[in-house]
């Protein structure tokens, strides 16, 4: 009897190796990722391929290739970071190893913070920049611009730069940001809108002295163009709020002196700067008659009933719309009320402002514009 040896044949196996991961790897949305594939295999032509599946918040299509280098622009549409696997396949000599290559695709910081803002001359700007990327960071720089005094300047964080007009007209000043967040860099640009205060300066008309009686013109000469709200006071007691440039007063009192005129100003943007100018005025000891204003009546327009007791109307017909100047005085020619006025076509009755004058005063109700001069006398019973 033969007794055989049992012989043992070790064969290499040839069953595919268990996939790895790769360490990640890191990159900034809509910027190149490029990575090269290597094996190592001593012997044979390697061949490779590799597959990207689609990934919510990514916007690139699945994609793959037979080649060994990974190149694409990863678009990030949202604000955090997104996941993307790569599965890379070498063969080699007959054998497959697949591994995963992570890819972490940082979204580009940007400012969510308003890109435009308005600031007065000489005024703290206070711009806070808040981005879409938590934990960002931010890098400004401001270049030298013709209108504006200030140098160019450059700084982190918040823009609390007080800007100088040198132009009286509205500078337009570029703010150009750059937000950093995971190394990546987004870059916008704040367009800041430098307003100047109202400028120019008051006419007296007459210029020095002015007579018990006599009305007197206080005109804001200017050319600035944006709207200006006028706050007149007239130094003797009496003021007027009012779109209306020149202002007319008239000052009455027995003893001379001088009366100190002031104008704050505010413009549509809110800058406000205040003009003083003075005169003398002459006082008169002579009695006045007690109504030496004469009434202009317009039938298509009045008002009613007079006297009045809670409400006084005014009724009146236009075949337009017509803007109008109200203002309400006492029979000594100062002005107690004035403001602007619209007035809408048609057979029409309005409430007129009288709430809160004095019984038994009587007042002059006037309305003015372009083609209506309308004044009539009533009083509070």
């Amino acid at each position: 009897i033969f007794f055989l040896p049992f012989v043992f044949f070790f064969l290499p196996s040839m069953a595919q190796k268990k996939p790895r991961t790769k360490a990640p790897l890191y990159v900034c949305d809509s910027t190149l990722f490029s990575y090269t594939a290597k094996t190592t295999a001593k012997s044979g032509t390697p061949s490779y391929r590799w597959s990207r599946a689609a990934v919510a918040g990514i916007a690139n299509v699945a994609s793959e290739d037979t080649v060994a280098q990974i190149k694409e622009y990863l678009v990030n549409t949202t604000n955090k970071a997104i996941l993307v696997k790569y599965a890379i396949t070498i063969t080699a000599n007959g054998c497959d190893h697949t591994d995963t290559l992570p890819v972490i695709v940082h979204p580009t910081p940007r400012l969510i913070s308003v890109k435009t803002v308005n600031v007065c001359d000489s005024t703290a700007l206070s711009y806070m920049p808040e981005s879409s990327v938590s934990g960002s960071v931010f890098r400004w720089r401001r270049p030298e611009i013709i209108g504006v005094k200030n140098s160019s300047a450059n700084g982190e964080g918040a823009n609390k730069e007080m800007l100088n007009d040198a132009a009286l007209k509205i500078s337009k000043v570029p703010l150009y940001y750059e937000t950093e967040a995971n190394g990546c860099i987004g870059k916008d640009t704040v367009w800041v809108s430098l307003i100047p205060r109202p400028f120019g300066g008051l006419k007296l008309t007459p210029a020095d002295t002015v007579l018990a009686g006599q009305q007197t013109q206080i005109e804001f000469v200017t050319t600035d163009t944006i709207q200006l709200w006028h706050q007149w006071k007239f130094g003797d007691g009496q003021f007027a709020n009012t779109f209306t440039n020149p202002a007319k007063h008239v000052y009455n009192g027995r003893e001379s002196g001088w009366r100190h005129i002031s104008n704050q100003i505010i413009n549509r943007f809110g800058c406000i700067r205040s003009f003083n100018d003075s005169f003398y005025m002459k006082g008169d000891a002579t009695p006045k008659p007690i109504d030496t204003i004469a009434v202009v009546r317009n039938y298509s327009m009045a008002i009613y009933p007079v006297p009045y007791t809670t409400d006084l109307w005014l009724k009146y017909s236009l075949t337009t719309d017509q803007r109008t100047q109200l203002s309400i005085h006492d029979l000594a020619g100062r002005i107690i009320l004035t403001q602007p006025l619209l007035l809408k076509a048609g057979n029409q009755i309005i409430r007129m402002p009288v709430d809160r004058l004095t019984r038994g005063v009587v007042y002059v109700l006037r309305i003015n514009s372009s083609t209506i001069q309308y004044e009539d006398k009533f009083y509070k019973k």
